[in-house]
């Protein structure tokens, strides 16, 4: 059992990497428009964040990067990440790695790291949603989301 319990940690951090595998920043999505399906046997499920980002001055907001992260703990649910295209829009795909949650709230943030060594968070805005999981091999409802980043 102890041996079990070793094993546990660097199974759960190998399965964890697969969720930056999953994350695409095509707002097509994965399969160019394509319908999208949770992607398996790896994991157990997902929930789709879609978005746009704009500047204070309303204009896209190009490279910025957005991360998706449960509210609350939730064991089994990864953070997912990824930057905003030429127009600003990004897709996330958040993957379940045990029991599939019905929902989860979650952070949606939008930010830009200070040019400055470091790489301080400059500017950022969150919004709070309500991630809709579907198991594998299902295809998610999507959950959409406009931010804006300050001055």
């Amino acid at each position: 059992m102890l041996r079990l319990r070793r094993l546990a940690f660097p199974v759960l951090l190998l399965l964890s990497g697969f969720a930056l595998v999953a994350c695409d920043e095509s707002p097509e999505g994965p399969d160019d428009g394509d319908d999208f399906a949770c992607p398996g046997p790896a994991s157990t499920g997902c929930a789709v964040v879609v978005g746009e980002v704009a500047e204070a001055d309303g204009q896209p907001a190009v490279d910025a990067d957005i991360r998706v992260e449960p509210a609350r703990s939730v064991q089994g649910v990864d953070t997912g990440t990824t930057v905003t295209d030429g127009d600003g829009r990004f897709r996330v795909v958040v993957l379940s790695f045990l029991e599939v949650p019905e929902s989860v709230p979650a952070r949606v943030i939008a930010f830009r790291r200070a040019s400055a060594p470091g790489g301080t968070i400059s500017a950022a805005d969150t919004v709070l949603v309500s991630l809709p999981f579907a198991d594998s091999g299902e295809e998610p409802d999507e959950v959409t989301v406009t931010l804006q980043l300050p001055e």
